[in-house]
């Protein structure tokens, strides 16, 4: 159980709270491995271990979706390429990078 793990964020421990139905403080001077082992949590690993993992596929795909913000401001700001709408029928609000890798909201 890695419930120091980064990926964790605080929709994790609410889900974590509402499938043990144990409530607890995520305030890090009062959540304490003994306090851990007060709760018992080791009686829900497989929650656990189910959270986590979405936790940590949730933390990929949000550095994903970042790196690709990152890509998209370098293209735009790089000035090669023509920045193109993508269609007078869509919505004028988006449209495509100078390299076309990925539409600008």
């Amino acid at each position: 159980m890695d419930l120091k793990h980064e990926a964790l964020r605080d929709r994790h421990w609410r889900k974590l709270m509402q499938q043990t139905g144990i409530e607890f403080d995520m305030n890090p001077e009062t959540f304490t491995l003994q306090n851990i082992f007060a709760m018992e949590l080791s009686r829900f690993v497989d929650d656990i271990a189910e959270i986590l993992n979405t936790a940590i596929k949730e933390a990929a795909i949000e550095k994903g979706i970042k790196y690709l913000g990152l890509v998209c401001h370098y293209c735009s700001s790089s000035g090669s390429g023509s920045s193109n709408s993508s269609s007078s029928s869509n919505n004028n609000s988006t449209t495509l990078c100078p390299r076309h890798c990925l539409p600008k909201l």
